[in-house]
């Protein structure tokens, strides 16, 4: 089980998604999060999360939302969903990898893999 709530655009237009990709099930926006996960599976659903809380926050959907569907499908429940078949928020044009340092944290992480970079430098030293 996955719960992802990177979610720049919480609150707008993206769908509310949950995600079964090889046996594994993901929740979150549906703002592309989930696209390499698509991409990279045998056998990808997706659903539209029909569920609402009584109270749902304009910015926490993460906690409102998200968390406790991750709950319904951990306890083995079905959350209420809309199977979705036509793709809406796939983002097929992405890149698998992409090569540019955007950020670099404290720990020096970057989000790159190592695998698909040129040179001995990309492995360490």
């Amino acid at each position: 089980m996955f719960l992802a709530i990177v979610d720049p655009g919480v609150g707008g237009e993206r769908p509310a998604v949950f995600v079964e990709a090889d046996g594994r099930w993901y929740v979150g926006p549906g703002n592309g999060l989930f696209e390499l996960v698509q991409r990279r599976a045998d056998t990808a659903r997706r659903w539209d999360i029909a569920w609402r809380p009584e109270r749902l926050s304009a910015s926490f959907h993460g906690r409102d939302l998200f968390a406790p569907v991750a709950a319904m499908l951990a306890k083995g429940e079905m959350p209420p969903g809309r199977l979705s078949a036509d793709g809406a928020d796939r983002r097929l044009h992405w890149p698998d990898d992409l090569g540019e340092v955007v950020y670099v944290d404290h720990y020096c992480n970057t989000g790159l893999r190592a695998a698909t970079l040129p040179g001995d430098d990309a492995r360490g030293r």
